[in-house]
């Protein structure tokens, strides 16, 4: 099991490996031949890790191919989780306030 709860984008665990290996963002997206917007965008939450990046995101940090794609999957289901267990919570409330 990761150190990173679910709920914890895995871009801001990626900010901080990549921190620890001492890449910055300009210098991981050369090294893995993705624009460093890009890169920016799955550090900032903006956008998801693809299985190709997660396959060169292992190549460069010595991980498994499959880490950071189980990541975001990992993440993925827990935002679908939490917004199904909201709208089953709204809608119980919604039902109680119809009925008074």
């Amino acid at each position: 099991m990761s150190e990173y709860p679910a709920i914890i984008p895995p871009g801001e665990q990626l900010r901080d490996v990549l921190h620890d290996a001492g890449l910055t963002i300009d210098d991981a997206a050369a090294r893995l031949g993705v624009s460093a917007d890009l890169l920016a965008n799955v550090v900032a939450g903006r956008a998801h890790i693809t299985p190709g990046l997660s396959r060169r995101l292992g190549d460069l940090l010595g991980q498994s191919p499959t880490f950071w794609a189980n990541r975001q999957t990992e993440r993925d289901r827990w935002v679908e989780e939490a917004a199904r267990a909201v709208a089953e919570w709204s809608a119980r409330l919604n039902h109680r306030l119809a009925e008074q």
